[in-house]
């Protein structure tokens, strides 16, 4: 059994449909194609082979990807989770879906790093939004800056449930003292 090679006419018909005739025309001369050749039947039972790379170049930049919700809100942090981690799981699925170079775009990269720090818990988001150009600083320096919140986070996170044992210990301690003052009490009251 053999397999069909699309034509130039198959691609046509589906441009024509999908975004009209004149859109398809101006992909095509993105594509570097001369557009009265294209607009011709002739060129329709040739094969796309030798203008795959050129129409696919100029469909993406003329109708590039968009993130979908899901990604631009990303998934949460995990406590264990490395922030670097996280930031380069988060950039590679970014870069599988978009289909091209985060860092390049600045929309996209806009984005993606809004989409981190939806990421983050909020005392982190927090002091995440405090940085004076989060979301325009060089790559490195945004995982830096992103690691160091995290840091602070989980250290005042740590203290602050360090502080609450300690005080429950304290507390504890307290109430066996007076449970042992009020036992001695009752002992002496019956002597």
């Amino acid at each position: 059994m053999t397999g069909k090679r699309l034509a130039l006419g198959d691609v046509k018909a589906l441009l024509g449909k999908v975004v009209g005739m004149e859109k398809m025309l101006d992909v095509f001369e993105e594509a570097n194609l001369h557009r009265a050749q294209m607009a011709s039947p002739v060129v329709d039972g040739q094969p796309i082979d030798q203008w795959r790379d050129q129409i696919w170049t100029a469909l993406r930049r003329m109708f590039p990807a968009q993130p979908d919700a899901a990604l631009r809100e990303g998934r949460a942090l995990t406590e264990e989770e490395s922030p670097s981690a996280y930031v380069a799981t988060q950039l590679r699925k970014w870069k599988m879906t978009m289909d091209r170079d985060i860092e390049k775009d600045p929309t996209i990269t806009l984005l993606f790093r809004q989409a981190i720090c939806t990421g983050m818990p909020a005392t982190v988001k927090d002091r995440l939004e405090e940085v004076v150009g989060l979301f325009t600083m060089p790559h490195k320096q945004f995982v830096d800056n992103v690691m160091h919140a995290v840091d602070r986070h989980r250290k005042e996170k740590k203290r602050a449930g360090d502080q609450v044992k300690d005080l429950q210990k304290k507390l504890l301690q307290l109430q066996l003292e007076e449970l042992a003052g009020k036992a001695k009490e009752k002992k002496s009251k019956r002597s």
